[in-house]
């Protein structure tokens, strides 16, 4: 029986840089299971941005897909997750 995915955007910090992009997994899933409970060493990305984040660092890629080892990752979160500060919200007026 094969498992129903759905795509979700993401953010993923690494040690260096930011990718901004789509992973599929199984849907109704947490993303923090997928991460968690997944076997697999990496994560595939699709339609990613790649940036530094160093200070003085200032490249930035495109890629169709990336494979991330998951032993590397800071952080990850929903992209659709992410609110808007107080200040932000004054920034947009």
């Amino acid at each position: 029986m094969k498992v129903e995915q759905e795509k979700r955007e993401v953010v993923i910090y690494l040690p260096n840089c930011k990718v901004e992009g789509w992973i599929k997994f199984p849907r109704g899933a947490f993303l923090s299971d997928f991460i968690t409970l997944n076997p697999k060493k990496f994560i595939m990305v699709t339609d990613a941005y790649v940036n530094a984040i160093r200070a003085h660092e200032t490249w930035e890629y495109r890629i169709d897909t990336i494979n991330i080892n998951k032993d590397y990752i800071v952080s990850i979160f929903s992209k659709g997750a992410v609110k808007p500060t107080e200040e932000g919200k004054a920034n947009e007026s």
